[in-house]
């Protein structure tokens, strides 16, 4: 595929994204556009990019008669999962910057360490099925350990990449020779593929893997808790647009703060995401969370304070 009909479709999606718009209206946004190349943009070729749209990303492009404008269609199905939403505007960001290097200086993305080493690799070796030796190094260690894993899903959190693979253990007693465990990209030492091949199990789904907790830390040994956070204006509006998770659901709402609850297994990530609030949110309940609350600030207030 030639790469200027690569990004011409990643334009198309993301000027679709910003809204319907007619014929006239996409040939215009395109002949402003840096991909233009003082050919107009016809009705045919914008058929044809439909349909590689289509192809490629599985998202479909519809026009309405009813207001002659072409829009893309969000039914979960066609162009709604998160991934997908995330590559496309990865791929647009880059389509821009490339297009624009005078500003590559004024564009400050986050780094996120060892996605460029190791990320690569895995994502083969979840593709072709095939398990990987690991030499992983947890903070704290001086010498890394050898694992066997089959890698099952990646995901960012905190600007960092993990993965969640299962881990054999062929010393252990037969019934715990696997096991779920999460791995920290950047504590990666070493990584080399095999020729061993393992099924990927079809019940298996990540987001319902991760749909209890917050962030990647889980313990199924952790309650599922119904969580009240009362956040006062300042940062209530950040709480509302950014979700601490899905389950999130305003509950009282005046002129001073907003209250809301969330379901989900409190684990040590959630409890620093909390911490990270500082004053401006409260714990009312559980209480088993709210007196942990105290107490951390209670032992940094001794702190600060010189007293320990």
């Amino acid at each position: 595929m030639p790469k200027d009909n690569f990004q011409e479709y990643v334009w198309l999606i993301s000027r679709l994204r910003r809204g319907p718009a007619t014929l006239a209206e996409l040939a215009d946004s395109f002949e402003r556009s840096t991909l233009y190349n003082n050919k107009p943009l016809q009705p045919r070729t914008l058929y044809n990019w439909r349909d590689k749209v289509f192809d490629l990303f599985d998202i479909k492009i519809e026009y309405d008669k009813r207001d002659g404008r072409y829009h893309i269609l969000e039914d979960g199905d066609h162009g709604g999962d998160r991934w997908l939403r995330w590559l496309v505007q990865s791929l647009a960001v880059q389509e821009t910057i490339s297009q624009r290097s005078h500003l590559s200086g004024r564009i400050l993305l986050e780094y996120v360490p060892s996605g460029d080493t190791f990320l690569q690799p895995i994502l083969e070796a979840m593709h072709l099925g095939k398990v990987i030796k690991m030499e992983y190094c947890r903070f704290g260690q001086v010498v890394g350990s050898d694992y066997e894993i089959e890698p099952y899903c990646v995901k960012v959190h905190n600007r960092r990449w993990y993965l969640l693979a299962n881990a054999r253990f062929h010393d252990k007693p037969k019934g715990d020779r696997c096991r779920l465990l999460i791995f920290a990209l950047d504590r990666i030492v070493g990584l080399e593929s095999t020729d061993l091949e393992f099924t990927y199990p079809e019940d298996f789904d990540p987001e319902t893997y991760f749909s209890e907790y917050y962030g990647v830390w889980t313990d199924p040994n952790a309650p599922l808790e119904t969580v009240l956070l009362r956040v006062d204006t300042v940062q209530r509006d950040y709480i509302e647009t950014l979700p601490l998770h899905h389950t999130q659901r305003l509950v009282e709402k005046n002129d001073e703060y907003g209250v809301y609850e969330l379901r989900l297994r409190p684990t040590l990530d959630f409890f620093l995401i909390l911490m990270g609030l500082g004053s401006y949110a409260e714990v009312l309940a559980p209480e088993r969370l709210r007196s942990l609350m105290a107490d951390e600030i209670s032992l940094l207030n001794d702190i600060y304070q010189g007293k320990i």
